[in-house]
This record gives C-alpha cells, sequence and structure tokens, in this order.
C-alpha cells in the first residue's frame, strides 16, 4: 500500500543513490536496527515522537547537500510524518538523538564523520 508523502522539493540524493546505499547492509545489521526501532516505539508510545530509520537529514536547502542518514533517529516533540527526507529547521528540529550500528567497515566514518 502506499503512503502519502507531503510535498516538498526533492533533494537529489533522496532519488540517487549515496555510498552508504550503495554498500547494502547484512541481516544482522537490519535485525538490529528493527529490534531498535521496535523497542524505542514501545518506549515512546505514549509521547509524540517522530523515530525514522536511515532518513536522510540536510542542514541546509542546497538540493545537492550529501546528506547524513542515521539508521535511526530520534526526534521528540514532533509528530510521525511519511517523509522522503528531513532539513533541519524547515522540517523540524534536529533529532535529540541518533543510533548508527557500526561495523568494522564503517565504525571510522560512523564516529569521524557522521556527528
Amino acid at each position: 500500500m502506499g503512503k502519502y508523502v507531503q510535498k516538498e522539493v526533492e533533494r537529489y540524493y533522496d532519488s540517487h543513490p549515496t555510498v552508504e546505499d550503495l554498500m547494502g547492509e547484512t541481516s544482522f545489521h537490519a535485525d538490529l536496527v528493527h529490534y531498535l526501532m521496535d523497542v524505542l516505539r514501545w518506549l515512546f508510545r505514549e509521547q509524540v515522537c517522530a523515530i525514522h530509520e536511515n532518513l536522510n537529514f540536510y542542514h541546509t536547502s542546497n538540493e545537492r547537500e550529501y546528506p547524513v542518514a542515521p539508521d535511526i533517529a530520534v526526534i521528540k516533540g514532533v509528530s510521525y510524518r511519511y517523509l522522503r527526507s528531513w532539513t533541519i529547521d524547515a522540517t523540524g528540529p534536529a533529532p535529540q538523538v541518533v543510533f548508527e550500528i557500526a561495523s568494522k567497515e564503517t565504525w571510522r566514518n560512523d564516529l569521524g564523520e557522521k556527528p
């Protein structure tokens, strides 16, 4: 079933793959992310909170800005919406917390570049 996506400017990387998109993920990584998503949804079930998985986050309005896409982003005080991406301030606040499941291939970038 299709979901309505709010009208918004489409960013280049919302329809073109990033380096991370091309890497794929292991089933172990996917299972950990899905388990953590379930736990977070349960923990925040009585609060207004958007919890997104692998959503592209942007800091500027530049259509070609390279996004940061954490495994999970938690944004308290904002209702969940179906979105292609999130521009900090224009869409809503920055996430209060993000989760990145690191691997031996990505941990240096996860710790050095993504924050």
